[in-house]
């Protein structure tokens, strides 16, 4: 049978703890800023990017205890984030937040940590 587009965990037998399921939600500017949490992460992938393009290179001169000096030498160019234009952030189920881990040995009673919350991603929609 073929699987549906919109098959949810509920339809797939999969209980809501280990539900790896998100709602996307878009984030907006606030006139003209973008809330701390997308800069920040925009910076983390941008990081990312360039670090993934430095390759390691073996310098063939000697220092005079003998030992060969290595350096980074971007293998790419460095790439700047020049502007963000759309935003989105997965909304994780509270109960796979909140999941701490089972009371039994073959995991279908669910512990949950009481004290998480939603509160950063109630923060990045309000």
């Amino acid at each position: 049978t073929p699987l549906t587009r919109h098959r949810t965990c509920a339809d797939a037998g999969v209980v809501g703890h280990w539900c790896a399921c998100a709602n996307w939600l878009t984030v907006r500017a606030s006139n003209g800023a973008w809330p701390a949490e997308v800069s920040r992460g925009a910076k983390v992938a941008l990081d990312t990017i360039n670090g993934a393009t430095r390759v390691m290179l073996t310098n063939r001169v000697k220092v005079n205890n003998g030992v060969k000096v290595t350096k980074l030498v971007g293998a790419c160019e460095e790439l700047q984030l020049v502007q963000i234009i759309s935003a989105e952030f997965a909304r994780i189920s509270d109960k796979v937040v909140r999941f701490k881990g089972s009371a039994d040995r073959d995991g279908r009673t669910p512990v949950f940590d009481e004290a998480k919350t939603e509160k950063s991603a109630q923060s990045m929609t309000a």
